[in-house]
């Protein structure tokens, strides 16, 4: 749905006016620390931290997992984000594959990608569905690997009856204005762990501070109008989730858009609703696909990240990262890390294949008017190769 501001951010947001503090000194002010105790309490963590950006919280949840030169984070490659929050901590990401069905990370594939070198997992909980964590949970148990979930697209996500941000040992959540909670941009670090939490204060900057930190702080007006959206977040997420609903039936047994598949044990909550395009098995060309979307005005946009996985972009493989190498170049390491095609064959697959379609601030209208354009398609091509439609 569109999103609201109205009185009640106006309550907030006057709160922290009169107060003649909009943006808190070090450390967090009134409104921040309000705004990190409800979100914790409405996600269920013990703490919460607020910071800037969700980049800003996936670095410092690399920092709090001691992660640094010479070390090893293993990532996701459909996204760029977590390889790059590695990187800022000065380690290297190394990227394990995704599983087909659910474009989410495989536990197989992060078992055969640990080393001696390895110190943390990012788990991106992509468009909104959250990874196997019970079996990526138990592997990084048995090689003590802190595991941080990239909560970005999942807010209220859950996996088992558990909310995404409290599967693993730190949650990182975004606020960026595409967003459930969508606030300009912001994000939350979630953790149960006390120790986790008192050293992200840590890293809070001062004017001296004790060690290297960052100036990641939120302001409190960002946080004020975060009281008021998280007031309103159940009703966001129903609305994605309705309108997901109403796309997957457009393309029930159409077998050339396949949606994510979300296992019975877990709430997806919809940042995107992305269909893989599966049309050859049945005759229909790709890129005639899209000009017959085009033609039609369906509001989608087909691949991700240019079509290639992260490790395949210059940041990563050339690297472009420092100018001298580093981090994945970097003598603290005994060999360049290797990011070449074929790494992760199922990633590569996949991203060209993706369907996007935004159901976050999307009008019950233009999901309505999608639907039907999504049903004017099924139509024209299951009558060109029969089958029924």
């Amino acid at each position: 749905m569109p999103r609201v501001f109205d009185e009640r951010d106006l309550f907030y947001l006057r709160q922290v006016i009169e107060d003649g503090l909009p943006c808190a000194g070090y450390g967090a002010g009134k409104m921040t620390q309000r705004f990190e105790e409800a979100f914790a309490a409405k996600v269920g963590t013990r703490f919460a931290y607020a910071c800037n950006s969700a980049m800003s919280g996936l670095h410092l949840a690399v920092a709090v997992a001691g992660a640094g030169a010479g070390d090893e984070v293993i990532v996701d490659p459909t996204v760029s984000f977590a390889g790059l929050a590695v990187m800022y901590n000065n380690a290297t990401p190394v990227f394990a594959d995704v599983l087909s069905d659910t474009y989410l990370m495989d536990p197989q594939s992060l078992q055969e990608r640990i080393t001696e070198r390895t110190k943390a997992v990012i788990v991106t909980h992509l468009w909104g569905l959250c990874a196997e964590m019970e079996e990526i949970m138990a592997i990084a148990e048995r090689h003590n690997l802190v595991v941080i979930e990239d909560c970005a697209h999942a807010l209220l996500a859950q996996y088992k009856g558990r909310y995404a941000g409290t599967l693993g040992h730190l949650g990182v959540f975004s606020f960026q204005c595409s967003k459930h909670l969508g606030l300009g941009d912001g994000g939350m670090i979630t953790t149960d762990r006390e120790d986790f939490y008192q050293a992200l204060r840590e890293f809070e900057f001062t004017t001296m501070p004790d060690k290297l930190a960052w100036n990641y702080r939120i302001s409190e007006l960002v946080s004020a109008v975060g009281m008021a959206q998280l007031e309103r977040i159940d009703e966001y997420v129903e609305e994605t989730c309705a309108a997901a609903e109403k796309l997957n039936e457009a393309v029930k047994e159409c077998p050339w858009l396949v949606p994510q598949a979300v296992p019975p044990y877990c709430r997806h909550v919809y940042h995107l609703w992305v269909p893989l395009f599966r049309g050859e098995e049945q005759g229909l060309n790709y890129e005639e696909f899209q000009r017959a979307a085009k033609e039609i005005g369906l509001p989608c946009s087909f691949g991700y990240i240019e079509d290639e996985p992260a490790y395949l972009h210059p940041v990563f493989r050339e690297p472009a990262a420092y100018g001298r190498g580093c981090p994945t170049a970097c003598p603290h390491r005994p060999s360049v890390t290797p990011y070449e095609r074929g790494l992760c064959p199922v990633a590569e697959e996949i991203l060209p294949r993706m369907v996007l379609f935004y159901t976050t601030v999307a009008a019950k209208e233009r999901v309505e008017a999608t639907v039907e354009k999504l049903r004017r398609l099924r139509e024209r091509w299951g009558k060109k190769f029969h089958f029924t439609p």
